[in-house]
């Protein structure tokens, strides 16, 4: 990262989460542009055929318009050769350039929510992304504690060799002779203990650690402050700094802010410590995420010196560790990869913090400082990298050595010439970097930095063991982008972790998806997970660990004895069929070590009050554990390749790791095998990769690639690219698939062996002939007719013979789902065994409206389940669970329910019994006819109802609720803009439903998103949202308050795929309880299809108005309820009933009461439209019930009536006269409520320049006016005095707007005849002053305007006075701003102020560059008068808020 940049980024995050006091609502919508300009800046009138601008980003930059937000950060990618040229076009957005990487054509940007549609029109831009941040999510390896297996007494050490033993990588060091020296392996993570006695040296005598960067901003330090005052050994500061403490949760808003504190330093002692040139650089730097000095919180600040200590620039830095502002007894550090100076920062109770400089700036204007604050980056550092060559210097890691007990059997030992502790590769080099903070967490910019980073600066390998998943990834995000694009450029091999997020298939993280990554998921080793539950049940019940040797427990049974997938482990396919993952290796239970401040064990401790383990080493699962493993093998080979003088690529080390791993059986007790979407290629194994990539020598590999057009896929419409990788059929299997297959390479033609590995999967030939650079198509047959439900996973094979390893190959994932018919009474059941980390997936179908999925387990020991959506996300708060739960209203698709067996073996394998059942019931009829008879006591009324049940039999308590509010509007929105529309939520309501449809342009993109009052999105949008415009929301029991409705014209287009406004249909509807509606019965009990009568007595008040109303009927399912009600009862939930009861309504129906007439749904096609032009409008009117349209319609505008035609529609005309027009309309139709209401419409100015000179149009006329009027005979200006003479019939009434220079003031109006004067107004644009005269005619009417206009101060001088004002408001606020601070104004008022000071500032400085540098000797340019008066106004505003800051603590005090 551009180190210049971060300060600015810094303040950009801080001010996103600026919330305003309240949102508008009001009763009738608006519409919000996107864009602002009809000819967007820096672009085209016509937009580009690809969309830079994803629905991912656009919904974030429409949350941050209703959070308030002034700007939110994004990546964009540029074109090639175009960066330039792409600042320019941003900064004519108004975007502002943060920071860059030349390399990937990169550029993070600062930008305003309303411009970012815009981006779509920056000709040279490809890509724009969200810059997210990633968390390290551990996996849920949750125990069950109660459980012991038939376990041996007898001794059980932690060793690293379990898992290093089994991948061949200790038999390969000690057979093969490469322990990777010479290799360079890259750790993105949370940073590594720089001191750490495991990885100090390798085995050569080399240093470690190599590098140690700092891309987050943890460890940074604004060191621009310069000091050169010594006096007696004391440095004098006297200075107030302001320091971003880091990024924290407000509690009031929920957002994350950028925290800042101000701290007053008097002075430090340096006796003793010079700097060459006299000047002294100092800075703060703050406990942002980690507590350096353990102390229990974070809030500390230590200061920073930085020295010139040979006169070539900053080169030593200095740290108040003990914040005793003395810094004579710190340690001096040098950059780490000049010097590799580490120190210690401080102690926890079980060891030191470690710490180095990882970089200072040459001119002393910051520096940064690193630290493994997490454990993470450490543990995993030391499974790639470790080495301990004394054996006796870190006795926890160091035990038994030389032994290994082989997996496959407890009694069988292997011994090995190895008498040192190590990781998988000791003798590469490790580069720290660290792009995760403390916390966990890291964004997407810092990680691309860091990877950016290591590519350019000699590393061989990237590990990265981080990621985060979304669904329907597809490698498009710009980390996956940028390790395909890095390992192109610069050969570096990354590997990466597939994710914690599975057994579900098709949830593989980001950057795991990138396409030339190695994806590795974990595997489980049983030794490894036997020594950890021996050491975790050795804390439980004894609590020491000395005493472990004797009374030590193994966790398993012998029937357990080969490796498996670890259940956590992200499965595969990628979104587009793509195989992923790649590889496996052990990630459970891995032991390797931790920073030497932490303890082992640490949280299982505290959760049972006892003492944690020895420090510096720990287990830890996950698929990042199972990362460095194929990170240490990928040095191994490249290692050996080195010194062998064996060419190797990216691409040939990946298809020696996938053609040489190891296939992986499953449970051969049951019979359950696994999958490619488990395993990848299977289990890494070193030293058969190594033999296939000594056979890969010399040779030059053909490079042959695959795809198809991605309508073959079920996700076609959510993909960024227009190809699949590998047919991933999860909706439907197509007969037949055309593979698009090209070779490039040496030769003229290659032939290929093409076969598949499974039988549905019918190749038409097994031998194709491929001509160099050129497409075959090879038509490939799916013959799923004959296979049950389930996964299904199979390979197409193209390889060449004469090469050692498969040269490509394609991944086909199918599903045959299971159907829920009247035959199984829509219920589907099954007995799954399971062996431990063993898995059974089961796929249903879930058809259209269906109101709840209903699933739960029974009779299990241990076997959980999980629950997946269509596109692969979990429904449980973790992967799987035991818990029964209804999805209410699931999306039709197809739904995987898998279950888990647990992490233990039963020697008859994990037993449960999985239910599933869907539900819908609907009520005949719905809708219901009240007609009251005026002036008669008459208000109940009675309704037979018909309840039925569609699918599976209930027992159901039934209770109808309402009334509540119904209504139904036609709405319009343009093609990147926002419909807005407030709505107030009363207390009590049960139901709030928003729907929208119908759009006026076919094909249409609308989006529908509710946000409550502090712009917080209250529905997931990624749970509904769709390429289509018919979306609902509906949220049960919703809080009271104020909400906001947005509908976003992602994409509307024309049949010429141009943009356009379309309309679209609304309805709200709010239910409240209100006793109206009483059913006769309170339960029924229905099988498939069968019904029961209901009587509903509805009572309705003689004050109601007519009008449409809405209720509901709401089921509970009572078996649902009592299964639910047991569960948690029995597992201590808060409020059992209440949770069990809401979660057991499987369906709330909709009904619909009309009382005496139904409401119309009226609206227009545009709201906007131009003073004083007449523009042509259509008006729609519908029935506000069923959406049909209402004909004969009687429509009165401006006093003039139309009829609606057979589609409900009338066309006008209609000229706004006034920036805040509005169009009023009475609709009547028989049967129908009369409909009065009016269309507020977004009106803007004819002129795009000032106006200097009078002009004069006919705006309206009425009907048979007639009106003669000829600008260039009937008008003539004298001075200031207009005079028009306007002509029409009889009676006849028109207006006529007159263009005025901006500011004119109307002297007089009048009209000759007297009396044919009606009315006259102005409208104040910024260009011009409408004056608008309205005349009845009887003759010619002559109209004579008189007007003055003010007169105005000069450019020069208004520029002057900005320039004055400002600097003048600038010396008041550094005065105030200090005497505030000794004040102590809280830091909130101190922070506004600062901010509107920056924001001057940057006008300011904007001025200074229009001027080229030199403000006044050009007072002139009438550019300078916008920035020049927004400095000096926001300045102002700033010395105002301290102003009454202080004066309000001193009248306090006074």
């Amino acid at each position: 990262m551009n180190r210049k940049a971060l300060s600015l980024l810094i303040v950009v995050v801080m001010v996103l989460a600026v919330v305003p006091a309240a949102l508008p609502v009001a009763s009738a919508g608006t519409t919000v542009s996107a864009t602002g300009t009809s000819a967007p800046a820096g672009g085209s009138d016509s937009r580009p055929s690809y969309q830079v601008v994803s629905k991912e980003v656009s919904t974030a930059a429409l949350n941050a318009i209703m959070a308030g937000q002034p700007n939110m950060v994004l990546i964009v990618r540029v074109k090639d050769g175009k960066l330039e040229e792409a600042k320019s076009e941003l900064e004519a957005l108004g975007a502002k350039v943060l920071d860059e990487n030349k390399i990937l054509n990169m550029l993070l940007i600062r930008i305003k929510p309303e411009k970012v549609k815009e981006l779509n029109y920056v000709s040279v831009l490809e890509r724009a992304w969200l810059n997210k941040e990633r968390k390290l999510v551990p996996p849920d390896t949750r125990e069950v504690l109660s459980t012991k297996t038939n376990a041996a007494a007898g001794e059980a050490e932690p060793k690293m060799y379990n898992s290093t033993w089994v991948i061949n990588a200790l038999q390969f060091i000690q057979d093969i002779g490469y322990d990777g020296n010479g290799t360079v392996v890259a750790v993105l993570d949370t940073g590594v203990d720089p001191n750490h006695p495991f990885l100090n040296i390798t085995p050569e005598g080399k240093k470690k650690i190599i590098d140690w960067r700092d891309f987050t901003d943890e460890g940074y330090v604004d060191t621009q402050y310069q000091f050169d005052n010594v006096t007696n050994g004391v440095l004098i500061i006297n200075k107030t700094f302001v320091v971003f403490a880091g990024l924290k949760v407000n509690s009031s808003t929920g957002y994350m802010e950028y925290v800042t504190e101000t701290l007053h330093i008097d002075n430090v002692t340096i006796s003793g410590i010079t700097s060459a040139n006299g000047v002294y650089h100092f800075g703060l730097l703050p406990e942002r995420y980690f507590d350096m000095n353990f102390d229990g919180d974070t809030d500390d600040f230590y200061p920073v010196l930085l020295v010139n200590s040979s006169g070539n620039g900053y080169d030593v830095a200095y740290v108040d560790t003990d914040l005793d502002f003395d810094f004579t007894d710190e340690v001096p550090l040098g950059q780490y990869n000049m010097t590799y100076d580490v120190a210690v920062f401080n102690y926890s109770d079980y060891g030191p913090l470690n710490y180095v400089l990882a970089e200072i700036d040459p001119d002393g204007n910051y520096a940064y400082f690193g630290w493994d604050g997490h454990s993470h980056g450490t543990h995993v550092a030391g499974t790639i990298a470790g080495y301990d060559s004394n054996n006796d210097a870190w006795d926890w890691l160091s035990q038994y050595s030389g032994t290994y007990i082989d997996w496959w059997t407890e009694t069988k030992t292997q011994t090995f010439n190895l008498d040192t502790t190590q990781g998988v590769a000791p003798g590469a080099q490790i580069m720290a970097i660290r792009v995760l903070r403390s916390a966990g967490g890291g964004y997407d910019w810092e990680i691309i930095s860091g990877m950016t980073y290591a590519a350019t600066h000699g590393a061989d390998v990237i590990s990265m063991s981080l990621g985060g998943n979304a669904p329907l990834l597809d490698g498009t995000d710009p980390e996956s982008v940028a390790v395909d694009e890095l390992t192109e450029e610069y050969g570096v091999v990354f590997v990466i972790a597939a994710g914690n997020e599975g057994p579900g298939i098709n949830i593989i993280g980001s950057p795991g998806v990138a396409t030339k990554a190695i994806t590795v998921g974990a595997a489980v080793v049983p030794i490894e997970y036997e020594t950890r539950m021996t050491f975790f049940y050795g804390i439980l019940y004894w609590d020491w660990f000395d005493i472990l040797p004797t009374y030590g427990y193994y966790g398993r049974d012998t029937n357990y004895d080969n490796i498996r997938i670890a259940y956590f482990s992200s499965r595969g396919p990628r979104i587009d069929g793509m195989f992923k993952p790649d590889i496996v290796a052990p990630g459970y239970a891995i032991y390797s070590s931790i920073p030497m401040w932490a303890a082992s064990f640490e949280g299982l401790a505290e959760y049972y009050g006892l003492q944690p383990g020895p420090p510096g080493a720990d287990f830890m699962s996950g698929t990042s554990m199972a990362t460095p493993h194929v990170s240490g093998v990928v040095a191994l080979l490249i290692s050996g390749a080195k010194k062998e003088g064996i060419d190797y690529t990216p691409n040939k080390i990946k298809k020696a790791l996938e053609s040489g791993a190891t296939w992986l059986e499953g449970d051969p007790y049951l019979g359950q095998e696994y999958t490619e979407l488990d395993q990848g290629h299977g289990l890494v194994n070193v030293t058969k990769s190594w033999e296939l990539l000594e056979s890969m020598d010399g040779m030059k590999l053909p490079t042959v690639d695959h795809w198809a057009d991605k309508s073959y896929s079920d996700f076609a419409d959510y993909l960024g690219v227009d190809v699949i990788k590998g047919l991933y059929a999860r909706n439907s299997v197509p007969k037949t698939v055309d593979w698009h297959i090209k070779y490039v390479g040496d030769t003229k033609y290659r032939t290929f062996n093409v076969y598949a590995t499974e039988p549905w999967i019918k190749v038409p030939v097994s031998t194709i002939t491929l001509v160099n650079n050129t497409d075959f198509v090879l038509t490939v047959e799916y013959d799923t007719d004959g296979l049950a439900p389930g996964l299904y996973v199979g390979r197409i094979i193209i390889d060449d013979p004469t090469t050692p390893v498969i040269d490509d190959e394609i991944l086909n994932t199918i599903v045959i789902p299971e159907n829920f018919t009247p035959e199984n009474n829509y219920t589907l059941k099954w007995e799954d065994s399971n062996g431990a980390h063993m898995q059974t997936h089961h796929f249903v179908r879930i058809p259209e409206n269906v109101d709840g999925l209903w699933t739960e387990v029974k009779y299990s020991n241990y076997l959980e389940y999980g629950i997946y959506t269509p596109y692969g996300m979990y429904v449980f708060p973790f992967q799987t669970s035991d818990e029964p739960h209804v999805v209410t209203d699931p999306a039709p698709g197809v739904w995987e329910l898998v279950t888990s067996g647990f992490n233990w073996e039963y020697p008859t394998g994990y037993v449960g019994n999985l239910t599933a059942s869907i539900y819908g019931v609907n009520i005949t009829p719905n809708i219901w006819q009240v007609s009251r008879v005026y002036g008669d006591n008459n208000t109940g009324f009675t309704f037979n109802v018909n309840l039925k049940n569609i699918y599976t039999p209930i027992n159901a308590s039934i209770v109808a609720i309402g009334l509540g509010t119904y209504s139904a509007s036609i709405e319009s929105v343009a093609d990147g803009e926002y419909f807005i529309k407030g709505i107030e939520v009363p207390e009590g309501v049960r139901q709030l439903k928003i729907k929208i449809g119908n759009p006026g342009v076919k094909d249409a993109d609308l989006d529908l998103y509710l946000y409550n009052s502090k712009g917080k999105e209250v529905v997931d949008p990624s749970t509904y949202v769709g390429p289509t415009a018919e979306e609902e929301i509906v949220i049960d029991y919703p809080a009271s308050g104020n909400y906001s409705i947005v509908v976003e014209g992602f994409d509307v287009k024309d049949e010429n795929g141009n943009p356009t406004t379309t309309t679209f249909d609304l309805v709200v509807q709010m239910v409240v309880d209100n006793g109206n509606i009483k059913l006769n019965k309170n339960s029924v009990v229905l099988g498939i299809g069968e019904s029961a009568e209901l009587t509903a007595n509805v009572t309705i008040s003689k004050n109601l108005p007519a009008g449409v109303y809405s209720g509901v009927i709401e089921v509970v399912e009572n078996n649902i309820y009592n299964d639910l009600y047991n569960y948690y009862d029995s597992n201590n939930y808060n409020r059992p009933d209440e949770l069990a009861r809401a979660r057991a309504t499987i369906a709330t129906i909709p009904i619909t009461v009309i009382v005496d007439r139904a409401t119309l749904a009226v609206g227009i096609d545009s709201k906007s439209a131009v003073i004083g032009e007449a523009k042509e409008f259509t008006l729609t009117v519908k029935n506000a019930v069923n959406g049909e349209p209402v004909p004969n319609a009687t429509v009165e505008i401006e006093g003039i009536k139309y009829a609606t035609n057979e589609n409900g529609t009338v066309k006008f005309n209609y000229t706004a006269t006034g920036f805040e027009d509005e169009i009023d309309v009475t609709v009547t139709a028989d049967n129908f409520v009369t409909y009065e209401g009016s269309f507020k419409l977004t009106v803007s100015e004819p002129e795009t320049k000032p106006v200097t000179k009078p002009s004069a149009a006919v705006a309206s006329e009425e009907p048979g006016a007639n009106v003669q009027f000829d600008p260039e005979e009937d008008m003539t200006v004298k001075g200031n005095e207009v005079t028009l003479t306007v002509n029409g019939s009889t009676g006849k009434t028109a207006t006529i707007m007159v263009k005025l220079p901006k500011g004119a003031q109307i002297k007089g109006v009048s009209a000759e005849p007297e009396g044919h004067l009606v009315d006259w107004w102005t409208e104040d644009g910024e260009k011009a002053t409408y004056l608008f005269v309205k005349v009845r005619f009887a003759s010619p009417v002559t109209v004579s305007v008189k007007y003055s206009v003010p007169t105005r101060s000069s450019i020069p001088t208004l520029n002057f006075l900005g320039y004055r004002y400002y600097h003048m408001y600038l010396q008041q606020f550094n005065e105030l701003y200090q005497k505030a601070l000794e004040l102590g104004v809280d830091n909130e008022t101190l922070q506004q102020a600062l901010s509107h000071n920056e924001t001057a500032a940057e006008y300011y400085k904007t001025a200074e560059e229009i001027a080229g540098g030199n403000l006044l000797l050009n007072l002139g340019d009438i550019r300078l008068l916008l920035p020049l008066r927004q400095a000096y106004l926001h300045e102002m505003k700033a010395v105002k808020i301290l102003q009454k800051a202080v004066e309000e603590i001193e009248n306090s005090e006074g």
